[in-house]
């Protein structure tokens, strides 16, 4: 790779991305590839970006026939990077002021979408939200966070572990027995206002 590109690229990425879902591996799968330990060390040395989360997906071994689904070797996932508020300042400086809000409002509503709502209503809160924000605009993204924290069904104000054992093993019959993973990144995905 060209190494003027490179930086281009990189300085490109750094000042406009607000997060980044990205697939990494923890087994080599391939010839050359970089594991996640060299991603991650990219990500947060050269794009400023910190890990919020990560989807696993375990390989097992053939040639057994388990009887319960056993978790197996990690192997490759999705990892998802998002700015951290305490960095939000240095990284607008340089934007005027119409772009800075733009950002502020990607990074909310990526946010938003991942279910991260603790972190989405901390945005919210900071004084650079304040600064950069109307009181519309905030009163709009408290809205959308508390709709979301609304949703769902929770009929145990503290849950039930007894119902989670039980529904958790009829979950596990389904699973096929060569993989494994998590379901999503993020609490719930959802796909609006991205």
């Amino acid at each position: 790779m060209n190494w003027q590109y490179y930086k281009v690229v990189k300085i490109s990425l750094k000042k406009n991305i607000v997060g980044l879902e990205v697939e990494v591996e923890f087994a080599s799968m391939y010839k050359g590839q970089p594991l996640f330990s060299d991603v991650d060390t990219f990500v947060r040395e050269k794009l400023g970006l910190e890990l919020w989360d990560i989807r696993r997906d375990y390989w097992k071994y053939e040639g057994n026939n388990y009887r319960t689904p056993l978790k197996g070797r990690i192997v490759f996932g999705d990892a998802l990077y998002l700015r951290s508020i305490q960095s939000l300042e240095k990284w607008i400086t340089s934007m005027d002021k119409q772009e800075r809000v733009k950002k502020i409002h990607a990074l909310l509503r990526v946010s938003i979408a991942y279910g991260l709502l603790d972190y989405a209503l901390a945005i919210v809160k900071s004084s650079i939200f304040k600064e950069y924000s109307t009181k519309e605009d905030r009163q709009v993204f408290i809205h959308r966070i508390n709709k979301s924290i609304s949703k769902g069904f929770y009929p145990f104000k503290n849950g039930s572990k007894f119902l989670h054992r039980i529904f958790s093993a009829v979950a596990n019959s389904f699973q096929p027995r060569s993989a494994n993973s998590d379901r999503h990144l993020g609490f719930v995905k959802k796909s609006f206002w991205l």
